[in-house]
């Protein structure tokens, strides 16, 4: 029962980010954890899968309708690409590569949830763009910032509870 929570989790993790550009990796990781049952360090890894490739699939859909602020785009895009070229020639080649291998990656039960959760979220994401041209900004982000709230104080009390 609760993944079909999970899969409507997924639609509003892409509208979300269709929306508001944001909140893709702060809904997904806790929506794969109490939703589907996955571990942290999984959720993270399907996490980084499913906003990576949804943010691919929506950023098309707001370049065409306009929706894209380019300077905005080069002055935090820059940083972050220079960043990932560092990461991956200083601290990647610290990392044991038995964690990236891929012998026992083959298409699985595991694989099918990311898929199809992927496949759900992008067809969320074009939905918000879409939307976001009827939708006032100014009022979807604090409205998103509480929604954020209410989530993380869920999990904090979660996992103080129990």
């Amino acid at each position: 029962m609760l993944h079909i929570f999970g899969f409507f989790g997924a639609a509003l993790m892409g509208l979300s980010l269709g929306l508001i550009g944001g909140g893709g990796s702060i809904l997904t990781v806790p929506i794969f954890v109490f939703l589907f049952g996955l571990s942290a360090e999984t959720a993270t890894a399907y996490s980084l899968f499913t906003v990576g490739l949804t943010s691919l699939v929506g950023s098309f859909s707001h370049i065409r309708l306009g929706n894209i602020h380019w300077r905005t785009a080069v002055v935090f895009g820059a940083p972050a690409i220079v960043a990932v070229f560092a990461t991956r020639r200083l601290v990647m080649p610290a990392i044991p590569s038995v964690l990236f291998s891929t012998d026992d990656f083959a298409f699985t039960k595991d694989m099918f949830l990311l898929l199809v959760f992927s496949a759900i979220a992008i067809v969320g994401i074009v939905a918000g763009s879409l939307l976001s041209r009827r939708v006032e900004e100014a009022k979807l982000k604090p409205a998103f910032g509480w929604f954020v709230l209410a989530m993380g104080m869920y999990i904090i009390g979660r996992e103080l509870l129990g």
